[in-house]
């Protein structure tokens, strides 16, 4: 598999199982970012390096994005990573938390997620 395209943009929804909120968010990815991960790349070039753009999405609303590069044989380093947006926040939405009571239960007797909500960050 060769270099894909780089995201302009990217949209989520979620359900935080901590907060019984949902959370959307749409973002635009930073102007430069094709230029970046372009100079990424030839930092950490294929075929050493694999390159993914990894998604952290948060219970409490937070969002992060990042390019990783990491490599499957001696490399000197094992995992890169470069910052595309270092975080920001999805807005609450609508939804039925219902639906994952019996999940959200679940998680809380194996110690996963607090016995009580937390409120969302304002």
């Amino acid at each position: 598999m060769g270099p894909r395209a780089i995201p302009q943009t990217m949209s989520a929804r979620w359900f935080s199982h901590r907060t019984l909120t949902f959370y959307e968010i749409d973002l635009a990815f930073p102007e430069d970012t094709e230029k970046r991960v372009r100079a990424f790349y030839r930092d950490h070039p294929p075929p050493e390096y694999t390159h993914d753009l990894m998604v952290g999405i948060s219970g409490d609303g937070r969002v992060r994005v990042w390019w990783r590069a990491w490599c499957g044989r001696d490399c000197g380093e094992d995992h890169a990573y470069l910052p595309i947006i270092r975080e920001t926040v999805g807005r609450q939405v609508e939804g039925d938390p219902e639906q994952y009571r019996e999940s959200t239960e679940y998680h809380r007797e194996l110690g996963r997620i607090p016995p009580e909500p937390e409120p969302p960050p304002r």
